[in-house]
């Protein structure tokens, strides 16, 4: 684990050899670098890999001051130059996709493929979901081990996964429980979720994009990648029936595959 030199401190990791292609992948909201655990073991192999906390989420520093979605983007930059990343391929999903399409427009030149996922660019045509966690996730609210059970694993994951994994996802609540965000980082996350509207700017997206989604996501519908994928000039749409809203664990082989295709072309 390393950490950015200015504030607020960023805590990031880099996998794989200095000189291969760089490959970032970009959490969602509150996330944490672990849950990249699948597509590192698999992508160290090619690419010098690049995981990191955004500022007030894992690891990382929180900061009071307020916070656009182009804040994390800029953190993101500075992350890249820490790690002597010139240019990269990068994957984000749900707050993650958001953040990657803000640097799209900021950073075109440090970015040589896309991959969002299980994510919309906010605005008018963003569609909710069935299940919402702004209420649950209220900074400062006290959350316990089976209230995370029952409302915020079902929408994180899809019912197949919840159905054959409960023991490991009971332990996840219970670890989620104990050490919760800090909650002035949490808000200002949701502060930059709420205020995002990209869906005017999908057309300037220049780089290469993959959109992935789950076929039973339940806190971003399909149509939200519908439309990203039609606005997004070639962009490419891969639906992943029966995974939920996070495929980077429900289904790692089959995530990583559609990756390796579109990140590896022949």
């Amino acid at each position: 684990m390393k950490y950015t030199q200015t504030s607020p401190r960023l805590a990031y990791s880099l996998y794989g050899a200095p000189g291969d292609p760089g490959l970032v992948f970009v959490n969602g909201l509150a996330g944490r670098q672990e849950v990249w655990f699948h597509q590192v073991r698999e992508f160290q192999k090619d690419f010098r890999v690049l995981c990191l906390d955004n500022r007030g989420a894992g690891r990382s520093e929180t900061s009071s001051e307020a916070a656009v979605m182009r804040t994390y983007a800029v953190d993101l930059i500075r992350v890249m130059d820490e790690a002597g990343l010139e240019k990269a391929a990068f994957v984000g999903l749900s707050f993650g996709g958001r953040i990657l399409q803000e640097l799209s427009i900021l950073a075109p030149e440090r970015i040589s493929r896309l991959v969002i996922g299980g994510t919309s660019c906010g605005g008018t045509p963003h569609q909710a979901g069935q299940w919402s966690l702004r209420a649950l996730f209220r900074p400062g609210r006290p959350v316990n081990e089976q209230e995370l059970y029952e409302r915020v694993i079902p929408a994180l994951f899809g019912p197949r996964y919840v159905e054959s994994h409960e023991k490991h996802l009971r332990i996840l609540c219970r670890s989620w429980a104990s050490a919760p965000p800090d909650p002035v980082g949490l808000e200002r996350q949701w502060d930059a979720y709420d205020a995002f509207d990209f869906s005017t700017r999908l057309g300037e997206v220049a780089c290469p994009t993959l959109v992935v989604h789950g076929g039973d996501d339940g806190l971003s519908p399909m149509a939200n990648a519908e439309f990203l994928a039609e606005q997004i000039p070639g962009a490419i749409l891969a639906r992943l029936p029966g995974v939920g809203h996070s495929p980077n664990v429900e289904s790692p082989a089959r995530f990583n595959r559609v990756l390796s295709d579109f990140l590896r072309p022949s």
